[in-house]
């Protein structure tokens, strides 16, 4: 069995991948929430993918961590990627740079430095919504465009200036390359084209493009590069963003938690695409499957008390009653008034225990 963890409102990723093809695949696989694991005291033995890495904060990153420690350790489990050892997206763009992996550089918005090459584009560090900016060309602009960010009510904290490297074709087209790692197989997904500087989804096919993306997940031409970074990324799982330029590679992101694929690989043209990727995508799955029985179950030792586990288990379910009640602008006031009855109880216990 695979178990693939992701945050709640994210598992639409895994869930639209099994509702179109989980039929084809003859081992069986589980969506689990992050929210859901970690309240969890056992868990099946089976292989976990570990999704969303990215969306963790520091504290879930310390909860997940005591989860993989647990799997790691019984025998008869498998577990890819590590929440603690693997890359953000700011510290592998760093990485790859220092290495001379990537021509360009990003930098924290909160940091002490500036961008040394232009230009550069503002990005969230770990949510997947595209760029905040259009091409910034100088330190004035870039002056600008945060104060800008300031003025609607955003943070720079999680914020990324990140530099622009791409290369269009002599027709004016940008390609973007997909491709994911499960487990040691490097599985090509798609290409993207556009004529706008950040590319976004397959845009214009046709029969010359669909002959050259075909070509592109049958050959897997970049397969020992793209390798070498998921290793350099301590990565085991996810999809990773790329463009070439002057024929190197300039990767953009690895996300833990990508879109696979839905009923039709986004039109009839590349239908053929679609079915290879599929094929491919299920075998890499199948060869890191686990024999071991998931009735068999792995002891999780508790990050926090059953007393705040409860609570947090309560909250949840509440939110997601008020949510679909249509009620969700009531939770805030809800919450407050839970927390002021807990306090007074509280200090009611306390002065109990004072009492002589």
């Amino acid at each position: 069995m695979i178990v693939y963890l992701a945050r709640r409102r994210h598992r639409y990723t895994i869930d639209l991948f099994l509702a179109s093809h989980g039929g084809r695949m003859p081992f069986r696989v589980e969506v689990m929430p992050w929210e859901r694991a970690f309240r969890a005291r056992r868990l099946p033995m089976a292989t976990y993918l570990f999704g969303d890495l990215e969306r963790l904060g520091p504290a879930d990153q310390e909860r997940a961590a005591r989860i993989h420690t647990a799997l790691v350790a019984a025998p008869g489990a498998r577990v890819l990627n590590d929440p603690l050892r693997s890359l953000g997206r700011y510290e592998l763009l760093r990485r790859l740079h220092v290495e001379g992996r990537n021509d360009f550089d990003a930098v924290r918005l909160t940091e002490a430095r500036w961008p040394q090459r232009w230009p550069v584009f503002v990005r969230d560090e770990h949510e997947h919504v595209g760029a905040l900016t259009g091409l910034l060309h100088s330190r004035e602009e870039l002056d600008a465009a945060v104060a800008a960010l300031e003025a609607s009510g955003r943070t720079r904290d999680g914020r990324i200036a990140v530099g622009y490297r791409a290369e269009p074709d002599p027709d004016g087209w940008f390609r973007k390359y997909g491709a994911f790692r499960v487990g040691e197989r490097i599985v090509p997904r798609h290409v993207f084209w556009s004529k706008q500087w950040v590319v976004r989804s397959a845009g214009v096919v046709d029969a010359a493009r669909e002959a050259e993306e075909l070509r592109y997940v049958r050959e897997n031409p970049h397969e020992a590069e793209l390798r070498e970074i998921f290793d350099l990324a301590r990565i085991e799982f996810g999809r990773i963003d790329y463009g070439v330029v002057g024929g190197r590679i300039q990767t953009f992101e690895i996300n833990t938690n990508p879109v696979i694929a839905g009923d039709d690989g986004s039109g009839p043209q590349r239908r053929a695409t679609h079915e290879h990727f599929v094929e491919r995508f299920v075998a890499a799955l199948g060869a890191v499957d686990t024999d071991a029985p998931p009735e068999r179950k792995i002891a999780i030792p508790p990050a926090a008390p059953w007393s705040r586990r409860a609570g947090e288990a309560v909250g949840e379910h509440a939110s997601g009653l008020l949510r679909l009640a249509g009620l969700a602008r009531f939770e805030p006031r809800l919450r407050a008034a839970a927390y002021r009855r807990l306090w007074r109880w509280r200090e009611a216990r306390a002065r109990r225990g004072r009492a002589p």
